[in-house]
């Protein structure tokens, strides 16, 4: 594995270990950073059915809508509204539903929650 490779490999560890349902259905908030696309890419090789969408665009969702899993990162200390962010997720996770935030701290380590 080259260096490249590893590095762009690496934030997949975040979620990685997670015991993901196949068939379930998971919304990736995308921030734009490369890094955190890899997330999505965890999401399609583990066989979750995964929509794809902006934060500008979570506003317009419908909320009868649900998913078992929410997953991003890099979007949540850009946002200029975080609690109206984690609001929309909340309304959109299933009851039983996971929400995975990533985000930087004031160190500019990522850290997974």
């Amino acid at each position: 594995m080259q260096g490249e490779e590893i590095v762009r490999e690496m934030p997949k560890a975040l979620i990685s270990w997670y015991a993901f349902e196949p068939g379930r259905d998971a919304l990736f908030i995308s921030g734009g950073e490369e890094a955190c696309e890899a997330l999505y890419e965890v999401l399609v090789e583990k066989e979750i059915k995964t929509a794809r969408v902006t934060p500008d665009s979570l506003n317009g969702m419908v909320e009868d809508v649900k998913f078992d899993y929410i997953v991003f990162a890099g979007v949540l200390e850009r946002s200029q509204c975080p609690v109206s962010l984690l609001s929309k997720c909340r309304a959109l996770l299933k009851p039983q539903g996971r929400l995975f935030v990533g985000a930087q701290n004031r160190l500019a380590l990522r850290y997974f929650c």
